[in-house]
């Protein structure tokens, strides 16, 4: 399009992404496999002008959002290794370990239900941790809220207590969602999820969960999944699973501190870079 002398084409440009244009258009739209218009369709079409002057002023905001919106949308990852606290170098040796040899145990409470301890749910309590609330880094509370009173919690859980920053894996519908315990509230653990009790002296909880993020471990334990249309991952199978970790622990938390520190920056952005979006949206 070239626009008269009355338009600035940026502004032109900032029209036609109006949300009322872009339904006006689609109204007008003909074909089926190959949607298109025509150019009588978009003649015919009634935009909103103003001044000169102030077209510019319009076209100068909206330049400062989109800046903004791909500033953030890039987010330079490199600005963290920038951080003293962060910045260093693996130095000592690494070793593959067998997954089981590195926890002390799992908790695994596989089919056990209120029901079959002779209770129910309560309606507050202890929230109870299923493969539909551990998503991946969090737990969802809104999402499949069942809870435990006191007295089915005992019973459940049987020493057994989650502490915080323990790992939790689900290891069906979906597998492979790894979130740690957030506090020491107190939580049953329910269907499909299982918890690891670490060796200390080996591996520190905020490391396993990092480690089982990789695209590496994850693979592994795609590969060893069985069943149809719901995959899972048995104790068994984890035990054919090896573990990439330094021998020394303090390595180890700077690590885990790193994809912490990258992954804070990364939420921080992201709502940044949706609140501009949004403002955009409702500006145009």
């Amino acid at each position: 399009m070239i626009p008269n002398p009355e338009i600035e084409s940026e502004f032109l440009a900032l029209e036609i992404s109006n949300n009322k244009i872009k339904k006006a258009l689609a109204q007008k739209a003909q074909g089926k496999s190959v949607v298109h218009i025509h150019n009588t369709d978009i003649q015919s079409l009634n935009i909103l002008l103003t001044k000169t002057s102030e077209q510019i002023k319009i076209i100068d905001i909206f330049l400062n959002l989109d800046n903004l919106i791909t500033l953030h949308q890039r987010y330079k990852y490199e600005q963290i290794f920038k951080e003293p606290n962060c910045l260093y170098c693996i130095t000592n040796a690494w070793e593959q370990r067998e997954f089981l040899s590195c926890m002390d145990r799992i908790i695994d409470f596989r089919g056990r239900t209120p029901k079959k301890l002779g209770l129910e749910w309560s309606p507050s309590g202890y929230l109870a941790l299923s493969a539909l609330n551990v998503k991946d880094g969090y737990i969802d509370t809104a999402v499949d809220a069942h809870y435990a009173n006191q007295e089915l919690y005992d019973k459940w859980m049987r020493g057994s207590e989650l502490k915080q920053g323990q790992v939790l894996f689900t290891t069906e519908a979906p597998m492979g969602n790894v979130a740690q315990v957030p506090d020491n509230k107190g939580y049953i653990l329910s269907q499909r999820t299982i918890a690891f009790v670490t060796k200390d002296d080996l591996i520190l909880d905020n490391f396993l969960a990092t480690v089982l993020k990789s695209s590496s471990v994850f693979s592994k334990l795609e590969s060893l999944t069985s069943g149809g249309t719901a995959k899972g991952i048995s104790q068994k199978s984890l035990a054919k699973v090896d573990l990439p970790l330094p021998a020394d622990l303090t390595e180890q938390q700077k690590i885990s501190n790193l994809f912490l520190s990258l992954n804070c920056l990364i939420t921080l952005h992201q709502r940044k870079y949706d609140c501009l979006v949004k403002l955009k949206k409702s500006l145009l």
